[in-house]
Protein backbone atom coordinates (compact mmCIF):
# COMPACT_ATOMS: atom_id res chain seq x y z
CA UNK A 1 0.00 0.00 0.00
CA UNK A 2 2.89 2.68 0.61
CA UNK A 3 3.97 1.86 -2.41
CA UNK A 4 1.19 2.59 -4.51
CA UNK A 5 0.77 5.93 -2.38
CA UNK A 6 4.47 6.74 -3.20
CA UNK A 7 3.93 6.04 -6.90
CA UNK A 8 0.39 8.14 -6.95
CA UNK A 9 1.75 11.06 -5.27
CA UNK A 10 4.82 10.63 -7.85
CA UNK A 11 2.13 10.76 -10.60
CA UNK A 12 0.19 14.05 -9.54
CA UNK A 13 3.76 15.44 -8.85
CA UNK A 14 4.96 13.98 -12.25
CA UNK A 15 2.14 15.86 -14.21
CA UNK A 16 2.58 19.65 -12.90
CA UNK A 17 5.91 20.75 -14.47
CA UNK A 18 4.26 21.81 -17.69
CA UNK A 19 1.35 23.37 -15.19
CA UNK A 20 3.49 25.61 -13.51
CA UNK A 21 5.66 26.33 -16.98
CA UNK A 22 2.24 27.50 -18.03
CA UNK A 23 1.54 29.75 -15.25
CA UNK A 24 4.76 31.24 -14.94
CA UNK A 25 4.50 33.06 -18.20
CA UNK A 26 1.54 34.76 -16.78
CA UNK A 27 1.47 35.21 -13.30
CA UNK A 28 4.51 35.83 -10.32
CA UNK A 29 5.62 33.04 -8.20
CA UNK A 30 3.50 34.97 -5.41
CA UNK A 31 -0.10 34.18 -7.46
CA UNK A 32 1.39 31.14 -8.27
CA UNK A 33 1.91 29.69 -4.72
CA UNK A 34 -1.16 31.72 -3.41
CA UNK A 35 -3.27 30.09 -5.82
CA UNK A 36 -2.35 26.84 -5.02
CA UNK A 37 -2.17 26.82 -1.73
CA UNK A 38 -6.16 28.59 -1.40
CA UNK A 39 -7.45 26.46 -3.91
CA UNK A 40 -5.67 23.30 -2.18
CA UNK A 41 -7.24 24.59 0.86
CA UNK A 42 -11.01 24.50 -0.64
CA UNK A 43 -10.47 21.59 -2.22
CA UNK A 44 -9.84 20.04 1.41
CA UNK A 45 -12.29 21.63 2.98
CA UNK A 46 -15.18 20.46 0.35
CA UNK A 47 -14.20 17.07 1.02
CA UNK A 48 -14.98 17.57 4.82
CA UNK A 49 -17.95 18.48 3.99
CA UNK A 50 -18.71 15.05 2.31
CA UNK A 51 -21.04 12.83 4.42
CA UNK A 52 -18.85 9.74 4.42
CA UNK A 53 -16.07 11.44 5.68
CA UNK A 54 -16.13 11.71 9.42
CA UNK A 55 -12.71 13.22 10.58
CA UNK A 56 -12.06 14.37 14.33
CA UNK A 57 -11.86 17.86 15.15
CA UNK A 58 -8.59 18.93 15.76
CA UNK A 59 -8.32 20.35 19.76
CA UNK A 60 -5.55 23.31 19.02
CA UNK A 61 -2.74 23.48 22.12
CA UNK A 62 -0.19 26.21 22.16
CA UNK A 63 2.66 23.45 21.41
CA UNK A 64 0.48 22.43 17.90
CA UNK A 65 -0.03 25.86 16.75
CA UNK A 66 3.50 26.41 16.67
CA UNK A 67 4.25 23.10 14.98
CA UNK A 68 1.69 24.50 12.41
CA UNK A 69 3.21 27.47 12.10
CA UNK A 70 6.72 25.63 11.19
CA UNK A 71 5.11 23.28 8.95
CA UNK A 72 3.50 26.38 7.07
CA UNK A 73 6.50 27.95 6.53
CA UNK A 74 8.32 25.07 5.46
CA UNK A 75 6.20 22.48 3.54
CA UNK A 76 4.39 25.73 1.56
CA UNK A 77 5.45 29.15 2.30
CA UNK A 78 9.45 29.07 1.60
CA UNK A 79 9.53 26.02 -1.09
CA UNK A 80 6.68 27.54 -2.89
CA UNK A 81 7.92 30.66 -3.54
CA UNK A 82 11.75 30.54 -3.59
CA UNK A 83 10.54 27.61 -5.77
CA UNK A 84 8.76 29.71 -8.26
CA UNK A 85 11.53 32.19 -8.57
CA UNK A 86 14.17 29.76 -8.99
CA UNK A 87 12.26 27.41 -11.42
CA UNK A 88 12.31 30.73 -13.71
CA UNK A 89 15.77 30.41 -14.53
CA UNK A 90 16.81 26.65 -14.14
CA UNK A 91 15.98 24.32 -16.70
CA UNK A 92 13.29 21.38 -15.42
CA UNK A 93 16.58 19.04 -15.56
CA UNK A 94 18.76 20.97 -13.10
CA UNK A 95 15.81 21.29 -10.48
CA UNK A 96 15.04 17.95 -10.05
CA UNK A 97 18.48 17.03 -9.88
CA UNK A 98 18.55 19.72 -7.37
CA UNK A 99 15.16 18.65 -5.44
CA UNK A 100 16.82 14.80 -5.34
CA UNK A 101 19.03 16.23 -2.51
CA UNK A 102 15.79 16.50 -0.53
CA UNK A 103 16.25 12.69 0.60
CA UNK A 104 20.37 13.01 1.42
CA UNK A 105 19.62 15.89 3.48
CA UNK A 106 16.30 14.42 5.01
CA UNK A 107 17.91 11.28 6.43
CA UNK A 108 20.83 13.58 7.67
CA UNK A 109 18.27 15.77 9.54
CA UNK A 110 16.51 12.32 11.13
CA UNK A 111 20.13 11.44 12.47
CA UNK A 112 20.66 15.16 13.70
CA UNK A 113 17.33 16.02 15.20
CA UNK A 114 15.32 12.84 15.61
CA UNK A 115 18.78 10.64 16.43
CA UNK A 116 18.01 7.63 14.19
CA UNK A 117 20.50 5.49 13.08
CA UNK A 118 21.10 5.47 9.51
CA UNK A 119 21.81 1.86 7.99
CA UNK A 120 24.98 1.93 5.33
CA UNK A 121 22.50 0.24 3.16
CA UNK A 122 19.67 2.92 3.41
CA UNK A 123 22.44 5.28 2.17
CA UNK A 124 23.71 3.51 -0.95
CA UNK A 125 20.46 3.02 -1.64
CA UNK A 126 19.71 7.06 -1.56
CA UNK A 127 23.10 7.49 -3.62
CA UNK A 128 22.43 5.03 -6.14
CA UNK A 129 18.54 6.31 -6.26
CA UNK A 130 20.47 9.61 -6.86
CA UNK A 131 22.74 8.51 -9.82
CA UNK A 132 19.61 6.89 -11.45
CA UNK A 133 18.20 10.49 -11.26
CA UNK A 134 21.29 11.90 -12.78
CA UNK A 135 21.90 9.17 -15.74
CA UNK A 136 17.68 9.91 -16.08
CA UNK A 137 17.92 13.23 -17.33
CA UNK A 138 21.67 13.59 -17.88
CA UNK A 139 21.27 15.04 -21.93
CA UNK A 140 18.96 17.37 -20.30
CA UNK A 141 21.80 18.36 -18.36
CA UNK A 142 24.62 18.64 -20.90
CA UNK A 143 22.55 20.88 -22.92
CA UNK A 144 21.98 23.12 -20.03
CA UNK A 145 23.63 26.58 -20.71
CA UNK A 146 23.51 30.15 -18.63
CA UNK A 147 22.53 28.56 -15.05
CA UNK A 148 21.54 31.07 -12.87
CA UNK A 149 23.69 30.61 -9.46
CA UNK A 150 20.98 32.53 -7.26
CA UNK A 151 17.99 30.33 -8.69
CA UNK A 152 19.95 27.31 -7.50
CA UNK A 153 20.62 29.13 -4.18
CA UNK A 154 17.05 29.17 -3.98
CA UNK A 155 15.84 26.02 -5.26
CA UNK A 156 18.22 24.58 -2.55
CA UNK A 157 17.21 26.19 0.32
CA UNK A 158 13.71 25.28 -0.84
CA UNK A 159 14.97 21.28 -0.69
CA UNK A 160 16.28 21.93 2.77
CA UNK A 161 12.92 23.53 3.41
CA UNK A 162 11.02 20.68 2.22
CA UNK A 163 13.33 18.15 4.26
CA UNK A 164 12.73 19.70 7.62
CA UNK A 165 8.72 19.58 6.99
CA UNK A 166 9.06 15.74 6.18
CA UNK A 167 11.01 15.74 9.82
CA UNK A 168 8.26 18.22 11.50
CA UNK A 169 5.44 16.16 10.10
CA UNK A 170 6.48 12.67 12.04
CA UNK A 171 5.97 14.82 15.54
CA UNK A 172 2.11 15.42 14.66
CA UNK A 173 0.38 13.33 17.49
CA UNK A 174 -1.02 10.28 16.14
CA UNK A 175 -4.41 11.56 17.58
CA UNK A 176 -4.73 14.28 15.09
CA UNK A 177 -6.64 14.01 12.08
CA UNK A 178 -4.14 14.15 8.76
CA UNK A 179 -7.05 15.70 6.44
CA UNK A 180 -8.04 18.33 8.85
CA UNK A 181 -3.97 19.09 9.43
CA UNK A 182 -3.29 19.40 5.88
CA UNK A 183 -6.52 21.95 5.19
CA UNK A 184 -4.77 23.80 8.49
CA UNK A 185 -1.05 24.08 6.68
CA UNK A 186 -2.83 25.22 3.59
CA UNK A 187 -5.05 27.88 5.23
CA UNK A 188 -2.50 29.47 7.18
CA UNK A 189 -0.12 29.50 3.78
CA UNK A 190 -3.02 31.18 2.01
CA UNK A 191 -3.29 33.85 4.91
CA UNK A 192 0.88 34.27 4.88
CA UNK A 193 1.62 34.58 1.13
CA UNK A 194 -1.71 36.68 0.43
CA UNK A 195 0.27 40.31 1.87
CA UNK A 196 3.27 39.19 -0.27
CA UNK A 197 0.52 38.68 -3.39
CA UNK A 198 -0.49 42.05 -2.49
CA UNK A 199 2.74 43.85 -2.15
CA UNK A 200 3.39 43.50 -5.54
CA UNK A 201 0.72 45.65 -6.31
CA UNK A 202 -1.43 44.14 -9.08
CA UNK A 203 -2.80 41.00 -9.20
CA UNK A 204 -2.53 39.54 -13.64
CA UNK A 205 -4.86 38.99 -15.91
CA UNK A 206 -5.72 35.54 -15.97
CA UNK A 207 -8.08 33.61 -18.88
CA UNK A 208 -10.55 30.95 -18.39
CA UNK A 209 -7.82 28.07 -19.43
CA UNK A 210 -5.09 29.25 -16.95
CA UNK A 211 -7.74 29.36 -14.15
CA UNK A 212 -8.61 25.87 -15.24
CA UNK A 213 -4.86 24.95 -14.75
CA UNK A 214 -4.65 26.82 -11.70
CA UNK A 215 -7.84 24.53 -10.30
CA UNK A 216 -6.14 21.69 -11.31
CA UNK A 217 -2.66 22.82 -9.54
CA UNK A 218 -4.00 23.32 -6.53
CA UNK A 219 -6.85 21.02 -6.19
CA UNK A 220 -4.76 18.16 -7.26
CA UNK A 221 -0.92 19.19 -6.77
CA UNK A 222 -1.42 21.07 -3.53
CA UNK A 223 -4.72 19.65 -1.93
CA UNK A 224 -5.20 16.40 -2.29
CA UNK A 225 -1.13 14.99 -2.62
CA UNK A 226 -0.53 17.07 0.79
CA UNK A 227 -2.94 15.00 2.26
CA UNK A 228 -1.49 11.77 0.30
CA UNK A 229 2.24 13.26 1.67
CA UNK A 230 1.62 13.80 4.93
CA UNK A 231 -0.35 10.34 5.57
CA UNK A 232 2.52 8.53 4.00
CA UNK A 233 4.87 10.51 6.51
CA UNK A 234 3.40 9.49 9.30
CA UNK A 235 2.77 5.83 8.36
CA UNK A 236 5.85 4.78 6.75
CA UNK A 237 8.59 7.90 8.12
CA UNK A 238 10.44 10.61 6.32
CA UNK A 239 12.99 9.19 4.55
CA UNK A 240 10.56 6.75 2.74
CA UNK A 241 8.41 9.45 1.52
CA UNK A 242 11.04 11.31 0.45
CA UNK A 243 11.63 9.03 -2.12
CA UNK A 244 8.82 10.98 -4.25
CA UNK A 245 11.96 12.62 -5.31
CA UNK A 246 13.71 10.37 -7.24
CA UNK A 247 10.31 9.19 -8.82
CA UNK A 248 8.30 12.74 -9.78
CA UNK A 249 10.97 13.56 -12.54
CA UNK A 250 10.80 9.78 -14.09
CA UNK A 251 6.87 10.33 -14.02
CA UNK A 252 7.36 13.53 -15.73
CA UNK A 253 9.62 12.10 -18.38
CA UNK A 254 7.11 9.04 -18.59
CA UNK A 255 3.85 11.27 -19.67
CA UNK A 256 6.52 13.47 -21.90
CA UNK A 257 6.63 10.20 -23.84
CA UNK A 258 3.15 9.35 -23.98
CA UNK A 259 1.39 12.63 -24.02
CA UNK A 260 3.69 14.70 -25.88
CA UNK A 261 5.35 12.32 -27.73
CA UNK A 262 9.35 12.99 -26.38
CA UNK A 263 11.76 10.72 -27.76
CA UNK A 264 12.59 7.64 -24.99
CA UNK A 265 16.43 7.01 -24.90
CA UNK A 266 18.33 4.38 -23.57
CA UNK A 267 19.23 6.63 -20.98
CA UNK A 268 15.82 6.95 -19.58
CA UNK A 269 15.69 3.27 -19.28
CA UNK A 270 18.69 3.13 -17.20
CA UNK A 271 17.93 5.91 -15.05
CA UNK A 272 14.75 4.58 -15.15
CA UNK A 273 16.14 0.63 -13.57
CA UNK A 274 18.83 2.28 -11.55
CA UNK A 275 16.30 4.70 -9.52
CA UNK A 276 14.62 1.52 -8.93
CA UNK A 277 17.31 -0.41 -7.38
CA UNK A 278 17.98 2.63 -4.92
CA UNK A 279 14.75 2.56 -3.92
CA UNK A 280 14.65 -0.77 -2.87
CA UNK A 281 17.95 -1.02 -1.60
CA UNK A 282 16.32 1.78 1.09
CA UNK A 283 13.44 -0.10 1.90
CA UNK A 284 15.74 -3.80 2.70
CA UNK A 285 15.41 -3.05 6.59
CA UNK A 286 11.82 -2.07 6.54
CA UNK A 287 11.86 -5.77 4.52
CA UNK A 288 13.35 -7.48 6.46
CA UNK A 289 11.89 -6.18 9.73
CA UNK A 290 7.69 -6.65 8.26
CA UNK A 291 9.61 -10.43 7.66
CA UNK A 292 10.24 -11.02 10.94
CA UNK A 293 6.79 -10.08 12.46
Amino acid sequence: MKFLLLFLIAIIWGSQFVLNDDALQVITPFELAFYRVLFGCITLTLLLKLPMVKEPKIKWTKQLIYLLMALTLCESVVPFILNGYGQQEVSSAVTSVLMASIPLMTILLERIINKRKIKAIELIGLLVGFIGLVILVYQDLITTENVNVLSIVFILIGAFSFSLALILMSKIPRDISSLRFTRAILLSSSIVILPLTLSENHFSAIDTDLWLKLILLGSFASGIVYYMYLSLVRSSGSTFTSLTNYLVPAIGITLGVIIQGDNFSMGHFVGFVVIIIGLVLVNVPNLKKEKSE
